[in-house]
Parts: structure tokens; C-alpha cells; sequence
């Protein structure tokens, strides 16, 4: 495997990691303050909330 391959794996990796590491912290912050389970407001999401689909921010440049 060429080093660049190599790269892309690790990089994909760190980004997988970071997703699991965002949610873990996103369900333990909504365990604290007792809103686990709860919907939101009707309404557009936040400005930099994540998308369902990526689970990154909108505003994170690809």
C-alpha cells in the first residue's frame, strides 16, 4: 500500500472516530440535562447543526 492509500485509510478512519466520539457526546450531554428522548421545536435546525445524513456540520468545507 503507496502512502497516499495509506493516508486516505487513516484519514477515514480518524473521521469514523470522530463521528462515534461527536454522538457519544452529543447523547451523554442530553443524559446531563435531562432531555434524552425529546424531540425538538418545530423549525429549521441550528446553523451549524449536523446533517442527518453525514453527521457533520454544514458548515465543515469537504
Amino acid at each position: 500500500m503507496d502512502d497516499a492509500s495509506l493516508n486516505l485509510v487513516r484519514a477515514r478512519t480518524n473521521l469514523a472516530k470522530a463521528r462515534r466520539d461527536y454522538l457519544v457526546a452529543r447523547v451523554t450531554l442530553e443524559w446531563v440535562m435531562g432531555t434524552m428522548g425529546e424531540t425538538r421545536s418545530s423549525g429549521p435546525p441550528p446553523r451549524n447543526a449536523p446533517t442527518p445524513a453525514t453527521g457533520l456540520a454544514r458548515d465543515t468545507v469537504h
